[in-house]
């Protein structure tokens, strides 16, 4: 007589979280002795998720949660929509992808830096992860990578929650203003309304303003137009006149020297060849 066993997955939280984990990449590359990413990215918002596998050097990110130095032996996850900046500290070579997952963008652990140790195992998945990346864009290799990055993010997804869940003792005095400006940018802000916010004059607003994150808000304003038009490059098929006013700039040539100055390229140029999944 035949026997038949029945294996059944329970439909708990954690079931439901996997099943629902929407991961879109971007982009990946590697970085040889990097040495402008202060220049490359001052205090702003990225509306998507970083991963660094650091190779040799380092480089110091400052957060509302202090400041956290990314070197070798460890892998980081860098929260969306989350402000920070970066420091040199020399020349840097690491791994990196961008990603987005609108579940994970909801999950308060992920809303700082956080790492795992490097292993053997994760050496030999960001390997497989570069190689099917930077392979033919065809449906295989790309079903490999989005394989790859599930299993390279794993050791984050198994953090304990109170380590995931941490956040800063103190909320940073400018946090309404960074959440005004990240739900905002698309509009006409001016510095005085934001100064308003924190119940300061335009001048003391501007120089403390500086004095925290190293760009003015002006400044902020604009990192945080252009990360968003990076999105919609990425992830749309919107023209670069229809992508300029949806971040805030009504000149949509003014908006393609502005992208141009901040990235080094223009934003057809960004479009057509820095989106992985083509």
């Amino acid at each position: 007589m035949s026997k038949e066993l029945l294996y059944f997955f329970q439909d708990d939280v954690d079931s439901r979280f996997i099943g629902n984990l929407d991961l879109e990449l971007l982009v990946c590359g590697h970085a040889d002795q990097k040495t402008d990413l202060e220049n490359f990215h001052p205090f702003r918002i990225d509306p998507f998720f970083r991963i660094y596998h650091p190779k040799h050097g380092s480089v110091s990110v400052m957060d509302s949660n202090g400041v956290t130095r990314i070197m070798p032996g460890k892998c980081y996850i860098f929260p969306a929509e989350v402000p920070f900046r970066m420091i040199s500290e020399g020349g840097f070579t690491h791994d990196w992808l961008h990603f987005k997952s609108a579940l994970l963008e909801r999950q308060p652990g992920f809303r700082r830096i956080l790492s795992v140790p490097v292993t053997s195992e994760m050496e030999a998945l960001w390997r497989e992860f570069l190689i099917a990346s930077k392979s033919e864009k065809n449906f295989k290799n790309i079903f490999r990578a989005h394989q790859v990055l599930r299993q390279i993010l794993l050791p984050f997804l198994m953090l304990p929650e109170t380590s995931r869940r941490k956040t800063a003792e103190n909320s940073e005095r400018f946090d309404e203003v960074l959440q005004y400006i990240g739900k905002h940018y698309m509009d006409s802000l001016q510095t005085p309304e934001l100064a308003k916010m924190v119940h300061m004059n335009r001048n003391n607003f501007s120089m403390a303003f500086r004095k925290e994150f190293g760009v003015s808000p002006k400044e902020h304003l604009t990192n945080t137009r252009i990360a968003n038009a990076k999105k919609l490059l990425l992830t749309t098929s919107l023209t670069i006149k229809e992508i300029a006013l949806q971040c805030g700039f009504h000149d949509d040539l003014f908006f393609y020297r502005i992208f141009k100055k901040h990235i080094g390229m223009t934003p057809i140029h960004y479009r057509e060849t820095m989106y992985l999944g083509k």
